[in-house]
């Protein structure tokens, strides 16, 4: 069997199994190969550690060959080092969908890879496309893609002022400031903190950089899934601290079902979102514990 490599620079969705396509095909023309220009989401031979689907770019596919010899037009396998040489190893189930009305080659898991090993080393793949399912016999060349899940994320933490979006010292207020040069292992999930208070700065909530984060936002801290990280960027957590010129309700007055309202003089009710920057003047706190008992405190803010 003839082997046909080819060099990828971006990446692929994931699916193995097939899907039947009733879309009227244009007439197939000399100018369609079955072998792969990239996979989408590519980056330096791995893909995203929470890839679903693998995706590998083509010529648009037409219908495949009428005879049926080949069964299907791609499968997926993880790879064993035998005698330091990476060799095709157990094929992992999962679905493709590999013909009109599919632009590309869509392999579907049904599970998140494993990014490594038991002993810590990275697990790799190969993705084997067989041109006769579109040609037959006129074409039964193999053509194969290796890759790996990306193994590593970067990020690091922040410290800003609600309002005015100016930067605090970090370092003082939260960590990780700094991350090792090549980041972190994607084996380990990873905690960030911030302080309560420092310097008259009160920590307010969280943000990141990449929506993709899972987090607490009012959690002070709290540790993180990497799953999705990205794998070029840097995830930025920003903690934004408000001035401490709001007197506030001691915690040994609320229970866990404790409900809080807010007030102004007037009497009328007060939206309690957490980042507003709250006119100054006095509110009137109304807590209602578990046992139903009403308190009432009052709240001042002067700057």
């Amino acid at each position: 069997m003839k082997l046909c490599m080819f060099t990828a620079h971006a990446l692929i969705v994931f699916a193995c199994a097939f899907t039947d396509a009733t879309a009227q095909i244009p007439i197939p023309t000399p100018d369609f190969s079955c072998k792969p220009r990239a996979i989408l989401g590519w980056l330096n031979g791995a893909i995203p550690s929470c890839s679903d689907t693998i995706t590998l770019t083509t010529d648009p596919p037409f219908m495949r060959d009428s005879s049926r010899l080949y069964s299907r037009g791609a499968s997926l396998h993880r790879l064993r080092w035998i005698d330091d040489s990476l060799v095709l190893g157990e094929e992992i189930s999962c679905r493709v969908v590999a013909e009109p009305p599919a632009l590309n080659v869509h392999l579907i898991l049904e599970y998140h890879l494993p990014t490594h090993e038991l002993d810590g080393s990275p697990v790799y793949y190969q993705v084997n496309l067989y041109c006769g399912y579109w040609f037959g016999v006129n074409d039964t060349d193999t053509t194969t893609i290796r890759f790996s899940m990306y193994p590593r994320y970067r990020a690091i933490a922040e410290a800003r002022r609600v309002g005015d979006s100016a930067l605090l010292k970090s370092e003082f207020l939260v960590s990780p400031v700094s991350m090792p040069t090549s980041g972190y292992a994607i084996t380990s999930s990873m905690t960030i903190t911030a302080r309560e208070e420092h310097d008259g700065a009160v920590f307010n909530h969280w943000t990141a950089s990449h929506a993709g984060i899972a987090f607490d936002k009012y959690g002070r801290e709290q540790r993180i899934s990497v799953a999705c990280w990205p794998m070029s960027d840097t995830v930025r957590f920003t903690a934004w601290y408000r001035a401490d010129n709001v007197s506030s309700v001691s915690e040994s007055e609320l229970d866990d079902v404790a409900t809080v309202e807010l007030y102004d003089l007037q009497g009328r009710s007060v939206y309690m979102q957490h980042d507003a920057r709250w006119p100054t003047g006095t509110y009137i706190a109304v807590i209602t514990r578990a046992d139903g008992v009403r308190v009432f405190r009052q709240l001042s803010i002067t700057n």
